[in-house]
């Protein structure tokens, strides 16, 4: 994951889900599939900046899809809150093993809305398990590419921006994340069957796995 100046970034982030704002919603989307999340169980934000650190291995339990949505929302909100109109929001596809409500498969976040549209089941998708590691869902972050290359380089920042919102929203709600930097291939030919895009990087989220007496 892309170093980042924990007061440009991170707290930035903090006071935007500390002030529990509400995403933007954009006219003309679908319904909202899930409801406001409850935060009387949200965890403290200094404590989750605090208690930082690295997470290979995820829990097995199977993952809420609200509690995805929510995480989705408020990556999507402090992003169009801090970068605004100086670049489109990173295209994130979720790769789908064990999110009741949310079919197997390949999946791509609409953003604004509290909706998806489905790739399918690529064959080589239980790959990514092994590649990145085994979790309910991994969030796969991606930019559209092309002219002008200062535009693109724009877009690699943002995003890089955008997946670290990922991981301290899904930390805030209780939940675990596990960055990974590498790209994977069949991940950008699938998306570019919409539009150009070019994965970056991987936002693996699940529960934190119980702790052994």
């Amino acid at each position: 994951m892309p170093a980042y100046e924990l007061d440009e970034i991170a707290g930035a982030v903090v006071r935007d889900l500390a002030a529990g704002e509400p995403s933007r919603q954009r006219g003309g989307r679908p319904e909202r599939i899930t409801e406001g999340h409850d935060r009387s169980d949200v965890r403290p934000l200094q404590q989750v900046v605090d208690s930082r650190r690295s997470v290979r291995v995820l829990g097995k339990d199977p993952l809420d899809l609200k509690d995805l949505m929510d995480v989705l929302r408020e990556a999507e909100s402090f992003h169009g809150r801090h970068w605004g109109r100086q670049g489109e929001p990173p295209q994130v596809l979720i790769a789908s093993f064990d999110v009741p409500g949310l079919p197997g498969g390949l999946h791509q976040k609409v953003p604004g809305a509290d909706q998806f549209e489905s790739y399918g089941a690529p064959l080589w998708l239980p790959e990514l398990l092994e590649r990145y590691t085994k979790a309910p869902c991994l969030a796969l972050v991606c930019v559209g590419h092309g002219p002008p290359v200062a535009s693109y380089r724009s877009r690699v920042v943002g995003a890089g921006a955008f997946g670290y919102g990922l991981w301290l929203a899904a930390r805030t709600f209780g939940l675990e994340a596990s960055a990974y930097g590498r790209s994977y291939n069949e991940v950008s030919w699938e998306g570019q069957r919409q539009a150009p895009l070019r994965h970056q990087f991987c936002i693996a989220i699940g529960h934190p796995r119980a702790q052994s007496i």
